[in-house]
Parts: structure tokens; sequence; C-alpha cells
């Protein structure tokens, strides 16, 4: 079984950095609460770990956070840039085959988020295996995907169904999912420590204008982020249905009833 070293950045005082309406009328403090609740629900049962980084928390969500087995660091006014760092200093002080989920505090996850998640990761070498016949493709592939970089976005962002965006990706398949390639994520994203290390550079620079889209092209260390014909690149995929949603209008993972989710999350506030 996979271990899960997830690392919940959290501040209660910004409703939103881009200033995007929260879908269902929900304000961040009830949202954070939600997110992490759905969180807890969907690490049952799986090897894992949490801490909670905190930019100047009230004392109402010092309180929530309290209530769980879950390592606390509330600290003073970070800003967006200085506890992404954070986060990244915390994962490079775990052991390198430790999963890191990087979660940011406006996201929900399904009930078998991390169960589907750990399927994929113990049987990666048989389910991601890919031995293309035509001699282009294994040309431009140079290796089976199961050997590269593995990062998962747990989200199915709408915007890829767009005509405009539509792109070329492998697909692979687990008993419960499909996982597609995508080649950008935001800053809530699982994959190995040793990832991490090894891309420390793009990390620290990524956080400068917490600079997602840095991150994913990743210009530098072309190690994180698999495009079709780059030789290097690691391998990026996205569940689907999507296993979680960035609770933002206009970004919400289809085809799952998160209202109803959120009215059964209501209840264990």
């Amino acid at each position: 079984m996979a271990f899960f070293r997830v690392i919940f950045r959290t501040c209660d005082r910004t409703q939103s950095v881009h200033s995007v309406p929260r879908p269902f009328g929900l304000d961040k403090q009830k949202l954070l609460k939600l997110s992490f609740l759905s969180l807890i629900e969907s690490l049952k049962g799986q090897s894992h770990a949490i801490t909670v980084v905190g930019d100047a928390l009230s004392d109402e969500s010092l309180s929530f956070f309290k209530r769980f087995p879950v390592s606390i660091q509330n600290h003073p006014p970070l800003g967006n840039d200085l506890s992404i760092r954070e986060t990244v200093r915390l994962a490079c002080e775990t052991e390198d085959r430790e999963w890191i989920y990087f979660c940011e505090d406006d996201y929900l996850h399904v009930p078998d988020c991390f169960s589907a998640v750990n399927e994929l990761l113990e049987n990666r070498n048989e389910i991601l295996d890919t031995r293309p016949s035509s001699a282009f493709l294994r040309f431009f592939l140079r290796g089976s995907p199961a050997k590269r970089d593995l990062t998962v976005f747990l989200p199915d962002y709408p915007d890829r169904y767009f005509p405009k965006e539509r792109k070329s990706s492998f697909l692979f398949r687990t008993r419960a999912r499909h996982f597609r390639q995508v080649t950008n994520t935001t800053f809530s994203f699982i994959t190995e420590a040793a990832t991490v290390k090894k891309n420390l550079p793009v990390f620290l620079k990524a956080s400068r204008g917490a600079n997602d889209g840095y991150l994913s092209k990743c210009l530098f260390s072309p190690n994180l982020f698999l495009d079709f014909f780059s030789r290097n690149r690691g391998l990026c995929l996205s569940p689907i249905p999507g296993l979680s949603t960035h609770t933002h209008e206009g970004t919400m993972t289809p085809l799952v009833d998160w209202e109803g989710l959120i009215k059964t999350l209501e209840t264990k506030i």
C-alpha cells in the first residue's frame, strides 16, 4: 500500500486568490472545513499522515483542525509564495518513496479518492506499461511511461473538453477509473518526494508568484510532465471521472454530484 504524506496548505483570511466566485454560496471558512473533511473521509483505510500548514489561521479554524489526528503548523502571515515554499521544504524532509500530496484548502474529494489512486500507484508498472508497435512512436517515447516520474492531478478540469483545448494524450485504465495524460496542474497534486527533491529549483522558482504554469511547463528541468514528443519528462495523469474538484465557478470537475457531497459533509462540521 502506498503511503500518502498530505501537506494541507490553508488560509482562512482570503476568500479567493483570483476573486473567482465560489459555487453553492460557500464562504472560505466553510469551504476549508468541507475540503478538509472530504480529505479525511477519502483517506480512511489508507496509510497516511497529514500536516496542516496554516497561514495565520483564526482561532475558529485552529479549533476545527485540532479535532483530528494531524500535525498543525500555524505560521505568522506568509502569503501565497512563502506558504508554498514551506510545503516544499516539508516535502524535502520526507523519505524519497513517500507520495506527497500538496493539497490546497479549496479542493473537495470523493470518498474513494485515495483507494483509486492507491490502485494506480501499486500497479503502475502493469497499468502504465506502453510498447507502441509504431517505430515512429517508439523513437519519440524512448521507453515506457511506467518508468517515468509520476504525478497525479486529482481533478478533471472541464476546459480540457473545450474544442480548442483538446490534446492527444495517453489513456490508462484501472478497475475504477481511466487516467488521462495531462500537461498542467495547479499547486494541488501527488508526486513522490524524490521527484520534488530532484526538481527543487523548479519548485522554488514556481513558488514566486504561485506560478503553476511554470511548474507544469518546467522549462529548465524537463523531468516533471510528459508532452507527447518530450523524451525526458515525467508523466502527469488526471482521473476520469475526477476524484476531486477545485471549488471555483467554471472549474468544477464534471460528472460528480458535488452539491450532494457537500450536503453530506455539512452534517459533520
